[in-house]
């Protein structure tokens, strides 16, 4: 969710107000994010992705470091970097 501030808006949890950073910028390193195999994440998930596809897959979720609220989640490359621009 985006405030208003004096510095002109900034990113924070909808739940307990926790400031991730500026509008407009990527938040990535103010949240905490899990990363998880998709084999033990997905429930019924019972072969590795590399069966499928060339890459191990994940689970990542972004988590807001104040209240513990998921903000936001994906399925990715595991060699993928994180952003949350």
């Amino acid at each position: 969710m985006v405030v208003a501030d004096s510095a002109g808006g900034a990113v924070a949890c909808r739940w307990c107000d926790h400031r991730f950073g500026p509008a407009g910028t990527d938040i990535v390193d103010a949240v905490r994010i899990q990363e998880q195999s998709v084999l033990g994440a997905v429930p019924g998930t019972r072969v590795a992705s590399t069966t499928y596809v060339d890459h191990d897959v994940i689970l990542r979720n972004y988590v807001c470091p104040g209240c513990g609220t998921q903000l936001r989640s994906e399925i990715v490359p595991s060699d993928q970097p994180a952003a949350m621009a």
